[in-house]
């Protein structure tokens, strides 16, 4: 329902010729069709890209916060920090506190598959 959701909001904002919401909503859907297995993980990047070019920080920072829940998903833990970690530095960069203290919430909740790999 949510891919559905997405996808009907991304045409209303195709139609509007609003590129953030078209790029929001790119976001989404990449996140939703990685996590199904119907793409691969740099559909997300490539969204969060764009919206990193249409100086967007907080539909970016949304994008980083999506990638590493693919991480997470993929056991990857080492990777979610690392994408966890540059999204709290953007957002604190850009003044976003909510989304900051929410996403070093979730960074501080993935725990290290291996924990010689890295030390904080």
């Amino acid at each position: 329902r949510a891919w559905v959701a997405f996808s009907r909001s991304k045409e209303l904002a195709e139609k509007m010729g609003w590129e953030r919401g078209v790029v929001l909503n790119d976001v989404y859907l990449a996140y939703i069709n990685a996590i199904r297995g119907d793409a691969s993980i740099d559909l997300l990047r490539m969204a969060t890209e764009r919206a990193l070019q249409l100086g967007d920080a907080e539909i970016a920072t949304t994008g980083q916060w999506l990638s590493s829940q693919w991480w997470v998903e993929k056991g990857d833990e080492d990777q979610a920090r690392a994408e966890l970690a540059t999204a709290i530095d953007a957002a604190r960069r850009q003044g976003l506190s909510a989304m900051e203290s929410m996403l070093i919430e979730l960074r501080d909740s993935v725990t290290r598959t291996n924990p010689t790999t890295s030390a904080e």
